[in-house]
């Protein structure tokens, strides 16, 4: 993605406990108060700068453990929190998506914001091939170029599911043909 911005975050406290009400005014919490200033100083501290027209954001929630967390409660927090940092009001972001993850340890948040590039003009049906056109991605349902029928992930959850040869061994096991190990005949070698 061009220009877009990429955000390994702290884990959010959630949209239910961001608001208190004290002698009938609603007030924000200190946790939210305390996570809205540490957002601020880790972008100020990179340099981040508000970004300027309309946005698709991506968020990947890691809790911190397996408890039942609804979506919409690490977005709320999340948006207020990026608002004036990483981009100027969260009424820019046209396109919000939010994908839950394996628990972490301490948890944590993902997130990229890019800018939303108009939708080319399509091309004659003719001078395209019938396998090279725009897919939904099946993860995230994020429209892209796909370059063929096999090609449904777009590439921003396939580099974050991304799995090396070792660790797809390891949740495998060896290759077998009638019961016979490959890996021993030089046919399905790990590196």
């Amino acid at each position: 993605m061009t220009n877009a911005l990429e955000l390994e975050l702290p884990y959010p406290p959630s949209g239910n406990h961001t608001i208190r009400h004290v002698d009938g005014r609603a007030i924000l919490s200190k946790e939210a108060r305390d996570y809205r200033k540490m957002i601020g100083t880790l972008l100020t501290a990179q340099g981040i700068r508000p970004m300027d027209g309309r946005l698709i954001m991506v968020i990947w929630f890691y809790p911190p453990d397996r408890r039942r967390r609804d979506a919409d409660n690490v977005q709320k927090t999340l948006l207020d929190s990026l608002q004036k940092l990483a981009y100027h009001d969260d009424g820019q972001i046209d396109d919000l998506r939010t994908v839950r993850c394996k628990p972490t340890p301490g948890g944590k948040i993902k997130v990229v914001i890019s800018p939303v590039t108009p939708e080319p003009e399509p091309e004659p049906e003719s001078s395209t091939p019938s396998s090279a056109r725009r897919r939904s991605c099946l993860q995230c349902g994020f429209r892209f170029a796909s370059r063929g029928p096999a090609n449904r992930i777009c590439p921003t959850c396939s580099e974050a599911s991304s799995v090396s040869e070792r660790q797809l061994h390891a949740q495998r096991g060896d290759q077998r043909h009638n019961g016979v190990s490959l890996r021993f005949h030089g046919i399905g070698e790990v590196a």
